[in-house]
């Protein structure tokens, strides 16, 4: 990710937006809402919060090809159900806490249609955090890898007004929870098939040459399988941890400004 700094600098230095705007580059600064639940038979985890976003894209001036980076930070409440107090999973996870995430992102893409209506066929790497209880001192947190391939496009409906649409299949090719009450911080790995399918739909409205906002939906769908069991000794009782298999559903309203 460190392309983005780098990408704002030479914006400033070569003249701010306009000059972005005629190399094909773009850097956003947004943020928004989110509800997340986490979902299964055995399992029920409602999330609702806010987060924060970066965003960098760098292509030449034909936009042929392009070059993009993101970056979220969110920040949002738990609530799980009683039978989340299961015994595969240490009792110390709380019912109700303040929980942290992260996304990066990295793609690389190519114009398969026009210069004036770009639909962009992506390559996608991205790594996904997740903490249940910011504080770290109980809960789990959960990290995924994922690579996948990704359809953008951007039409423009006016001189200032421009649809901005995405699609994209993602694949878990390496990811693994741990719990905070697993002293020797083992992992308990998400090693069957998971997967996740997302998407966004949106517009951005020009205010001027060198500046505009824009404003879109966010939805993603994940498929994860049960993690790897992990034998935990406690005192003389050992015992065997694992994060059953979930459905989460992401929704969320970003909105931002761009240069």
């Amino acid at each position: 990710m460190s392309f983005l700094p780098t990408l704002l600098i030479s914006c400033l230095l070569q003249g701010g937006g306009e000059y972005c705007e005629m190399a094909g580059e773009n850097l956003r600064f947004g943020g928004g809402g989110f509800y997340y639940p986490h979902l299964s038979s055995k399992i029920s985890n409602q999330n609702a919060g806010g987060f924060i976003t970066l965003h960098g894209r760098i292509a030449p001036p034909k936009g042929n090809i392009q070059l993009v980076g993101d970056i979220d930070f969110g920040f949002g409440r738990g609530n799980l159900t009683d039978k989340m107090m299961a015994d595969f999973l240490p009792n110390d996870i709380k019912s109700n806490s303040a929980n942290f995430s992260t996304q990066m992102r990295i793609k690389f893409g190519a114009n398969t249609y026009k210069a004036t209506s770009p639909i962009y066929l992506n390559a996608v790497y991205s790594l996904d955090s997740y903490l249940s209880d910011i504080t770290s001192k109980s809960g789990y947190s959960r990290t995924l890898q994922q690579l996948g391939l990704e359809v953008e496009g951007r039409k423009a409906l006016s001189r200032k007004i421009r649809l901005e649409y995405g699609v994209g299949y993602d694949v878990v090719v390496g990811g693994y929870y741990r719990f905070i009450a697993d002293t020797s911080r083992q992992d308990s790995s998400v090693s069957s098939y998971s997967y996740s399918l997302r998407g966004y739909v949106g517009f951005s409205y020009r205010i001027a040459k060198r500046f505009h906002y824009y404003m879109r939906t966010n939805l993603r769908y994940e498929s994860l399988a049960k993690s790897q069991s992990i034998s935990v000794t406690q005192g003389s009782i050992t015992k065997s941890w694992h994060y059953p298999k979930s459905d989460n559903f992401l929704a969320g309203l970003e909105f931002g400004f761009g240069f």
